[in-house]
């Protein structure tokens, strides 16, 4: 499968999980950020524990997964209906949400190279929706 990253705004520092969850669960940006603000982190950041608790409430499946590259995770998890995958970067301990519909990524980092996510970033969260009426 061919992947392509599709750029996406920031609207705020480190909003790469609001973006995601408001794509997921098809609620506006500006209310899923309203929502989580009180809980933000200094840098603008979301706990992945928060995201991952909030959409387990939801009725979202949440599979936490070791030592598996995103390329992995998306060959073994992908759905047409749309997933988060919540990764770390091997160099560095923070963590990043994207947002994958079919073969394209939405993500807001500026800098992402599609080589650099798929092979260097270790995914240790899978969320999505089990559904019958797949697309």
């Amino acid at each position: 499968m061919k992947i392509e990253i599709k750029k996406r705004h920031n609207t705020h520092n480190n909003d790469c999980w609001c973006d995601a969850i408001s794509m997921l669960t098809k609620q506006p940006y500006d209310k899923v950020y309203k929502m989580f603000k009180p809980m933000l982190f200094l840098d603008g950041s979301l706990s992945e524990n928060i995201v991952k608790g909030y959409l387990g409430t939801k009725d979202y499946l949440v599979l936490s997964i070791k030592d598996t590259k995103l390329y992995e995770a998306i060959n073994t998890y992908n759905t047409t209906n749309g997933i988060i995958f919540i990764m770390r970067d091997v160099d560095d301990d923070n963590s990043h949400t994207i947002y994958m519909k079919g073969n394209v990524i939405y993500d807001t980092e500026q800098n992402t190279y599609i080589e650099k996510m798929l092979y260097d970033y270790n995914v240790i969260n899978v969320i999505m929706k089990l559904e019958n009426d797949y697309e």
